[in-house]
């Protein structure tokens, strides 16, 4: 594979999980208006948890093409960089999931407010991870080479 292919796989997959992760945000924005959460507070919630979602996914994204260019002189490297990758989509998600479920975020936060955090963070996490799994199919049959057909020769 080709530095220019995968620089421009690379490229699409960050274009991709940002566009997603915009869609998201604003179906959320305009789909779900939970009472109790005025809409500036909902606009700067679902800014934060998306800025948070996208950034981790980017990471990963960007950190699992890197080190898929070695896969061919160190598979031991590609393995540990996907596994990393891996690490750094979920650490961060997962954390503040955690944290939104116990009882000082309920001190610091409404009810409503966290229950539409806890929303919109699972929410943009699984879209973002669907939208990841689609890519890495779609970067893993381009680096695949023409396999001849015996029965046609």
């Amino acid at each position: 594979m080709t530095a220019r292919r995968t620089d421009a796989t690379l490229y699409r997959g960050l274009f991709g999980l940002l566009l997603a992760q915009l869609l998201v945000a604003v179906g959320i924005l305009l789909l779900r208006q939970p009472g109790g959460v005025p809409p500036t507070l909902r606009a700067k919630s679902v800014a934060a948890i998306s800025g948070i979602v996208v950034t981790t996914a980017c990471g990963g994204w960007w950190l699992s093409q890197a080190t898929r260019r070695l896969s061919a002189t160190s598979p031991a490297t590609a393995v540990a960089g996907g596994l990393a990758a891996s690490l750094i989509r979920l650490v961060v998600p997962l954390t503040m999931l955690g944290w939104l479920q116990t009882d000082r975020a309920g001190e610091l936060v409404s009810a409503s407010l966290q229950r539409f955090l806890t929303e919109t963070l699972i929410t943009s996490y699984l879209v973002l991870l669907l939208v990841d799994i689609l890519l890495h199919i779609v970067a893993s049959r381009q680096g695949c080479p023409d396999v001849l057909n015996r029965d046609s020769t």
